[in-house]
């Protein structure tokens, strides 16, 4: 039935403030002033200078490692202040918290817990959940000293809401990319900093503005599918920026060269205008490919792409070289059909690009998208009618297109894998 509150007049209340992690009312029991204090049990240890601190203590680390959150309760008469009790409120972790952390981490992501509750309950929690590293709060620490051991912290607890904010600039200062959850008004200024601020689906509006992405349903797994996302979009842009600089590359000089040592152009305009239009749709599908999104973070490394892209490009060249060769002396056609026969191999060549470069691994190791597939198989089988038809190019003999097919998946696309694989593992993947 709960406590009679006969004779008790409210005088004052004094809502939880983060700040001092109390609550407090003044009421007046009898005509008598009374304060009654709930709230963090280190606060009000503070406030009892008779009070027996080390079983105090104790008592709150029990209540602690049973992952139960303490709360501490006193009263004031004529400016005495005592402790009168400890209350152990549980509070059980969702029941995928321990999935969401193990997933994160797998992703080479590593959780960090920023919470205002006693290092007991924050070591406690962080060990039902799967949390690594160490526990410690940040009161009274010099910056110096975060810094120094912010890469190794797991946990902070006591925290007041200035110091998220802390924490996030600290680990972006150590060169980290730092992601935010956070539900309430004092969460918004540390959202803001973050990289990647999320809000919480029952966070204040305050939270959700300053946030770069507001969760719609309960807990935080959808947190795996944004870093999923992200991936997925990182790798089709340094696919598309992969394929593009190495077939710029491969065209533009393949023909300069060519032309300065044949003495004509190897390539006509119209064969320039059909292998471009015939890219365009290849390119385009890229942006719906099933690529595999990496199992670590990654950053944008320019530098490292266009070294790579150059080094592909160069092996892309000698290939087309040797085409030429076959063309010219195996073959012996006529220079009209060996335009032909270089276009064919050209175009085969840019599009087993993407299948190439779609994957860090083997080609195979993963299905390119339906509207990839299509369009590339698409392009092939008009291109192989183009070549032989002979409508708007010069023909070449079946003999020859399927020569420069069977050279396409042979060279082009398999030991052109190889060197890829040679090349990520010099340079790294990208």
């Amino acid at each position: 039935e709960g406590v009679s509150k006969d004779g008790v007049e409210l005088v004052e209340f004094k809502p939880f403030s983060p700040e001092t992690k109390r609550t407090e009312a003044l009421v007046k029991i009898g005509g008598v002033p009374v304060r009654a204090v709930k709230g963090a049990p280190q606060v009000l240890a503070e406030m009892d200078g008779s009070l027996d601190k080390q079983r105090y203590e104790d008592i709150v680390r029990e209540i602690g490692e049973r992952g139960e959150r303490p709360l501490a309760v006193g009263v004031e008469k004529s400016g005495d202040f005592r402790v009168i009790g400890l209350l152990g409120l549980y509070d059980k972790p969702r029941e995928d918290s321990p999935r969401f952390i193990n997933d994160i981490k797998e992703m080479g992501v590593k959780p960090i817990m920023i919470t205002g509750d006693n290092y007991y309950v924050t070591k406690s929690i962080a060990r039902m959940v799967g949390i690594d590293g160490k526990v410690i709060s940040l009161k009274g620490m010099p910056e110096e000293e975060i810094r120094s051991l912010i890469d190794s912290v797991g946990s902070f607890a006591e925290t007041v809401p200035e110091e998220k904010h802390d924490i996030v600039v600290a680990l972006q200062e150590k060169g980290h990319v730092v992601g935010m959850t956070g539900d309430g008004v004092n969460d918004a200024p540390a959202l803001k900093r973050a990289d990647l601020g999320v809000a919480v689906s029952n966070a204040t509006d305050i939270a959700k503005l300053s946030a770069s992405v507001v969760l719609t349903r309960p807990g935080l797994r959808n947190i795996v599918d944004i870093i999923h996302l992200g991936r997925r979009v990182y790798r089709r842009i340094v696919v598309w920026s992969l394929n593009k600089i190495v077939k710029t590359f491969q065209i533009v000089y393949f023909v300069a060269i060519s032309t300065l040592f044949l003495g004509l152009p190897v390539l006509s305009p119209t064969h320039m205008i059909l292998m471009l239009f015939l890219y365009d749709f290849v390119t385009l599908s890229i942006s719906t490919d099933n690529l595999r999104p990496s199992k670590k973070p990654e950053r944008w490394n320019l530098r490292k792409l266009v070294e790579i892209s150059v080094v592909l490009g160069l092996i892309k060249i000698v290939e087309l070289f040797a085409a030429l060769y076959i063309a010219l002396d195996y073959l012996a056609l006529p220079f009209d059909q060996v335009r032909t026969f270089v276009f064919y191999v050209l175009l085969l060549s840019g599009l087993f690009n993407i299948l190439n470069f779609r994957e860090t691994n083997w080609f195979w190791a993963s299905r390119p998208s339906l509207p990839v597939a299509l369009s590339i198989s698409v392009d092939t089988i008009v291109g192989s009618i183009l070549v032989y038809g002979g409508w708007i190019i010069p023909s070449i003999p079946l003999s020859a297109i399927l020569l420069g097919f069977i050279y396409s998946v042979s060279v082009t696309l398999l030991l052109t894998d190889v060197a890829k694989l040679f090349v990520f593992r010099v340079f790294g993947a990208v």
